[in-house]
């Protein structure tokens, strides 16, 4: 309003005029959309001013400059300094005495905000230009809603321009024609253009000489018009509901999708993190199992050492038995004259022959568990990669410690046998001991040697005995320790198999959470798609209407058409019958003045023959 003010007074001073006390001591604010300058009777030059003031508008809406008796030039500096308004809603032009104004046609034409021109009493009607140039523009314009043009003079001849005018324009909606000079002509125009034109709502003539007839057309097509609009704008409310609630809808299940996103990668996070840790004890698992490999090769170890210990222990049966043969040679003449004796000695070579084949067997049998042993080791190193499998090879493991036991079993029956050979041996001492004590006072030399290497020989075997008793025992040792390796390996092998299987229950629950949070997500497109195709349907419907519509209207048009086409041929007929009415008048004057005339000369000629 400031800058109003300033340039109002700036233009003042220059066209030598003096201020309008109003303009000046009107409030300064700076929110002030309108401009009330109304029944102020500012003249041309002040007119001039203003139009000059408001030049670059963006601040005033609504400007009221009515009975202002600017004239043209006033107003077409007001509407040139509004050219460029992009705020100007309201214009207020009535009682300005306007005939023509350019300026104001091209406002008309350019502004893209203005909704409702009110120029009331003012001359536009009297020369055809001034509302021509007011038509051309309305031809142009894309925001007026209400334009009033009353008391303007306007002709039939501006009513038809007008007319033509309104064909085109898609927008005004109101327009008020009161007292002007339409007359029929007029209202027949505005009723042809009112049969193209679907957006004006309300066309207000009173005052115009129009007949009944076309007032009730326009009234009839106006308010066709009106339902048009009604229509119109509930089916847009309704789109628009639709539209809102269908992005309330696809905003909803973005969000749900997104939260089930979001839980999933938290849970495929935690999955992560659960086989990270399973991993780990796998790889710990691992480090268990290769401690027990390493005690395996110890194991192995010490058998090799047992083994080594065994070879030494046959090389010095060996020697015993080279010494036994050198010390049987010497003594061949005792052998010969003690058959007897040489005959239990063979016994008891077969004995120690048997005793070197249950060696032997031994020496197989640890063979065997060598072996097995390897094959335990094996089996412990396929565990790692065939854990899935493992029950079968425990049961494998327990038919082979069933062997391992069924072996044990004939150790500790070839140690019976050796306690049965020892028992053997005793009875077979006390037979010699008898046949000694017989043959003490013959063979006292013999029998002195003899009992020598007999005692020798007893030591040997006993030392013998005793050492394999010992090893024995260390075997037995050996196998109950590695038995309860076994039983660790199993118990291991056991929680194992337990953690591989809740592995595989979380694992199986983990997918089948996946696989039921897909199945959600697919029922959401699902629903997401149904929702679309509704959405499509709703647009088929909303299309089908308003082709029907159309259709209706357009039978409407044509009935309306046939209505009028059907009017027109009884308006000829009614012309038809006045003409022949006026025509009948015209002979029946034409009678009458010739009876009048006859009459007349009738009259003249008794009226002579009574001078006569």
């Amino acid at each position: 309003m400031k800058k109003f003010k300033a340039s109002y007074l700036q233009q003042c001073k220059e066209l030598c005029i003096e201020p309008i006390a109003m303009i000046v001591h009107l409030p300064e604010e700076e929110n002030i959309t309108s401009l009330n300058l109304g029944e102020l009777t500012l003249g041309t030059k002040n007119g001039i001013a203003i139009g000059n003031s408001l030049l670059g508008n963006q601040t005033f809406s609504h400007i009221n400059l009515s009975e202002s008796y600017m004239g043209d030039q006033g107003v077409d500096a007001v509407c040139l300094g509004l050219l460029q308004s992009k705020v100007l809603e309201c214009l207020d032009l009535r009682g300005s005495n306007l005939y023509k104004s350019s300026a104001l046609a091209q406002l008309i034409m350019k502004s893209y905000s203005l909704k409702e021109l009110k120029c009331e009493w003012n001359n536009l009607g009297v020369y055809e230009s001034g509302i021509t140039e007011i038509a051309e523009a309305l031809k142009l314009n894309k925001s007026i809603v209400t334009l009033d043009l009353r008391n303007n003079k306007i002709t039939p001849e501006g009513a038809h321009t007008l007319a033509l005018a309104l064909k085109v324009n898609n927008v005004l909606q109101n327009l008020d024609l009161r007292w002007n000079n339409i007359g029929v002509r007029g209202g027949k125009y505005l009723v042809e253009t009112l049969q193209d034109n679907y957006t004006l709502i309300d066309i207000k003539l009173a005052g115009n000489e129009i007949d009944y007839k076309t007032l009730q057309e326009i009234e009839r097509l106006t308010k066709r018009n009106n339902d048009i609009m009604i229509t119109k704008q509930k089916e847009l409310f309704i789109s628009e509901k639709l539209h809102g609630e269908m992005n309330e809808f696809t905003s909803l299940q973005n969000k749900r999708i997104e939260t089930l996103q979001h839980q999933v990668v938290q849970q495929q996070n935690i999955y992560g993190t659960q086989l990270k840790s399973t991993h780990e004890q796998l790889i710990d698992l691992e480090k268990q199992n290769a401690k027990l490999i390493s005690d395996l090769s110890e194991s192995k170890t010490n058998e090799r050492i047992f083994s080594e210990k065994a070879k030494e222990l046959e090389e010095k049966c060996n020697t015993l038995e080279n010494n036994f043969q050198s010390e049987y040679k010497t003594h061949l003449e005792c052998k010969k004259q003690l058959k007897e004796r040489n005959d239990e000695f063979l016994a008891l070579k077969e004995i120690c022959e048997e005793l070197q084949k249950e060696k032997v067997r031994n020496e197989s049998t640890i063979k065997k568990l060598n072996e097995q042993l390897t094959n335990k080791e094996e089996i412990l190193v396929n565990t790692n990669q065939k854990l899935y499998s493992a029950q079968n090879d425990k049961s494998e493991l327990n038919a082979e410690l069933i062997d391992t036991h069924r072996q044990i079993e004939l150790l500790q029956n070839s140690v019976r046998t050796l306690t049965m050979i020892e028992q053997e041996y005793g009875k077979l001492k006390q037979k010699i001991s008898e046949t000694e004590i017989e043959k003490e006072r013959a063979l006292i030399d013999l029998k002195s040697k003899c009992d020598d290497d007999k005692i020798h020989s007893e030591k040997i075997l006993n030392e013998k005995i005793q050492y394999e008793r010992e090893k024995f025992a260390q075997l037995s040792e050996e196998h109950e320790r590695l038995k309860n390796k076994n039983k660790s390996h199993e118990n291991t092998i056991v929680k194992l198999q337990d953690k591989l299987q809740q592995v595989d229950r979380q694992l199986t629950e983990t997918n089948n959470e996946l696989d039921s949070k897909k199945l959600l997500i697919n029922q959401l497109q699902s629903k997401l798609k149904d929702n679309e195709d509704n959405l499509q349907k709703l647009n088929d419907k909303i299309n089908t209407l308003q082709n029907n519509h159309k259709k209706e209207i357009d039978n409407l048009n044509y009935k309306i058409d046939l209505k009028e086409n059907q009017i027109l041929s009884l308006e000829k007929e009614n012309r038809q019958s006045q003409l022949e009415i006026v025509k009948l008048k015209e002979q029946n004057d034409k009678n009458l003045y010739a009876i009048e005339t006859r009459l007349t000369q009738e009259l003249k000629s008794v009226i002579n023959e009574l001078k006569r």
